[in-house]
């Protein structure tokens, strides 16, 4: 038969409540085209023979289960009013049609058996591959469905605290920070806030999971959602003497996120700092200005008599960060000694230098490379030269200015 005929087919079956003709005709391979029909094509086969609506497979799984991981909303809700209890059925690892709607993110599914059975968004897995003890929320957060999670967080707000995994345990919210889910993180904080403060397994919070998490471009807001959520996570360290967020972002090279971290609790800069520092010499050429960028926002809550000596030692890998201590640190003459000579970029950091002392301005010109020092001369010549046939005299402040393009 031609496709339409097929159709008409069908139809003409459902109409009619022909259940052996509806059976035939999708035993070879007609489709409803609608959910309607779809719904009606269910209805009447369940109505000729509503035990298959019970029926279980060898793995535990019935219909309802295979309909729920199609997202067949409508087969689903006919199979439940044929036997309510379908949506608490569960496989051998556990599973629910709920997991299996959440975790695909069938949200119209996931609608229809919330609306059957509140309860099934706090059962849990006891196997499978998200680990044991997964709700459908932990499911669908580690998949970032958001409209899914929305829906479940709204039926069932405790399951958010709830711990699952494969070999540490951990609630939701890690699993959505985890896979950069910037979306059902802030779902997740919206509705049950507190999780922010629980901690997996092995003792980390969401937030060190944010800051070591450079590879997401999301990073940076799901470190501050987190920090708004709980401030005092800024500080918390693992198992109450290791590791605090800054420090995992500094393993992790993740700028951005140290940056927030510092702004929230500026302390422990020191240890991130040269944790930084050994990351750069470590990485190949590909990853190290990630962590240079790192010790560069590290640098600015650290003070030169820590830092300096630290650069010193890696001088061979740290030597761009030399400009950045005399961008942000006052030095004494002592510690401008240390500072290697020549100095490549160093001229970056005239402008602020010269706002707070001629004396540091004319130590960090002693430290540029020969190169640089000839154009610092000439530019000085030309200015001089400028000022007396235009007979003006340009305040302090436009001419740091001017300098600022003097190594772009």
């Amino acid at each position: 038969m031609e496709s339409s005929d097929v159709d008409d087919a069908f139809l003409e079956a459902v109409a009619d409540g022909d259940a052996s003709a509806v059976a035939h005709l999708l035993a070879t391979g007609a489709e409803p085209n609608s959910d309607l029909q779809l719904a009606a094509a269910a209805r009447l086969l369940l109505d000729a023979a509503p035990h298959t609506a019970s029926a279980v497979a060898p793995d535990g799984s019935t219909p309802c289960h295979m309909a729920a991981q199609k997202g067949a909303a409508a087969i689903v809700r006919a199979m439940l009013d044929a036997d309510p209890e379908l949506a608490m059925a569960k496989m051998e690892t556990g599973a629910t049609p709920l997991h299996m709607a959440a975790h695909l993110g069938h949200d119209d599914t996931v609608r229809v058996l919330l609306n059957a059975e509140p309860a099934a968004a706090l059962e849990r897995l006891h196997d499978g591959d998200a680990g044991a003890l997964a709700t459908p929320l932990y499911l669908a957060s580690l998949e970032g469905h958001g409209a899914t999670v929305r829906q479940l967080l709204a039926a069932a707000p405790q399951a958010a605290g709830m711990l699952a995994g494969v070999l540490t345990l951990k609630t939701p919210l890690h699993a959505a920070v985890g896979e950069g889910h910037l979306d059902v993180v802030r779902f997740v904080l919206e509705a049950a806030p507190h999780t922010a403060l629980i901690a997996t397994s092995d003792d980390h919070l969401p937030i060190h999971l944010a800051a070591v998490a450079y590879q997401h471009a999301s990073s940076a807001a799901m470190v501050q959602l987190l920090l708004a959520a709980a401030p005092d996570t800024a500080t918390h360290a693992l198992g109450g003497g290791g590791f605090a967020p800054l420090h995992f972002a500094a393993m992790g090279g993740n700028a951005a996120a140290a940056h927030l971290l510092l702004q929230a609790a500026p302390g422990g800069a020191e240890r991130a700092l040269e944790t930084a520092l050994l990351k750069v010499s470590a990485e190949d050429d590909g990853d190290a200005p990630r962590y240079l960028d790192t010790a560069r926002a590290i640098l600015a809550a650290v003070p030169p008599d820590v830092s300096l000596p630290m650069l010193v030692h890696e001088a061979d890998v740290a030597l761009p960060l030399f400009t950045d201590v005399a961008t942000h640190w006052p030095l004494t003459a002592a510690q401008w000694q240390q500072v290697p000579s020549p100095c490549p970029g160093l001229g970056r950091a005239l402008p602020a230098v010269m706002q707070r002392s001629e004396t540091e301005a004319a130590a960090l010109v002693a430290h540029l490379p020969p190169s640089d020092s000839a154009r610092l001369r000439a530019f000085a010549l030309a200015l001089r030269r400028a000022q007396r046939r235009l007979h003006i005299h340009l305040p302090g402040e436009i001419v740091c200015r001017m300098l600022s393009l003097f190594d772009s």
